[in-house]
Formats: structure tokens, C-alpha cells, sequence
């Protein structure tokens, strides 16, 4: 931790490996090296983002499946996929948290406009999903919307 704060990352770096060589399928370890490289990419040259950016990934994906109930690396993982655009990992991501977390609005509003967005739209499954979402977040621009397109 000191080398992360001192911004001496390589080093860190060296730390975290050796220590998933003694405990590799330790979840915290997983979500704590996944704050690193996110801390990393931030302080990077603009270059070497992108590798910081998708070892992160592989990080929270690796806390993700060794602790099946862990929620924060699956909702970091959605956040991530909905501002990347990914609309299959977007899914993928709401329909893991909403089994550890039934209430989660974001993961709702997710498969509500993955319902409206399918071929032929799914109003049933995003009327489902709105009925949740308007317990949980009645007024988010993101319930009205779904509300909004299910009216139309």
C-alpha cells in the first residue's frame, strides 16, 4: 500500500502478483488489485490506460467468480459495461446482481431496456421490471423513461 501511495506501481504490482501466488482464488485480493489498477490508470500516461484499464477488468471479473456473492465487483463490472456501451456484458452483469440484490435500480433499468431494445420488445419483461423499478427509484429519469416507452 505505501508503494501505491508513494506511485511506485510497478512495485505494487510485484506485491499483489506474489500474493495471489500464495492465495489466487482470495476474492477480496482480487477487488483490492482491481482499486489498484484503476488508482494506476488514473496517474498513467494516456498509452498505457487501456492495459490498466482491462487488467482491472480481469480483476474484478476474477473477485466476481471466486466469491459468488460478492455484489460491488459485479456492479463495477455492469457500471463499466454500460459506459463502454456492451449491451450483451450490460445483461450479463444486471441479471448476477439482481440475484444478490433484487431492489438494485441500475440492474432493473438494465433488463427493462434490454426487453424494449429486443426483436420483437419484451413489454411484459420491462413491465416487470418497471413495477420494481418504481418502488426503488419512482422518480429517476431512467424509471421514466421505461415507463414512458411501455405508455407508448
Amino acid at each position: 500500500r505505501s508503494a501505491i501511495e508513494s506511485g511506485q506501481f510497478d512495485h505494487a504490482k510485484i506485491h499483489f502478483e506474489r500474493a495471489l501466488q500464495l492465495d489466487g482464488r482470495n476474492a477480496r485480493l482480487h477487488q483490492e488489485m482491481a482499486g489498484f489498477y484503476e488508482t494506476w490508470a488514473a496517474r498513467a500516461p494516456e498509452a498505457e490506460r487501456p492495459g490498466l484499464r482491462l487488467a482491472r477488468r480481469l480483476a474484478l471479473q476474477n473477485a466476481a467468480k471466486h466469491d459468488p456473492k460478492a455484489i460491488e465487483p459485479r456492479r463495477a463490472l455492469h457500471e463499466e459495461a454500460v459506459r463502454a456501451g456492451d449491451q450483451l456484458a450490460r445483461v450479463q452483469w444486471a441479471r448476477q446482481i439482481l440475484t444478490l440484490d433484487p431492489a438494485d435500480a441500475s440492474a432493473r433499468y438494465t433488463l427493462a431496456d434490454a426487453a424494449l431494445a429486443s426483436d420483437p420488445p419484451d413489454r411484459s419483461e420491462a413491465a416487470k421490471h418497471l413495477e420494481r423499478l418504481e418502488k426503488a427509484a419512482a422518480g429517476r429519469p431512467t424509471t421514466l423513461w421505461i415507463r414512458a416507452e411501455l405508455s407508448r
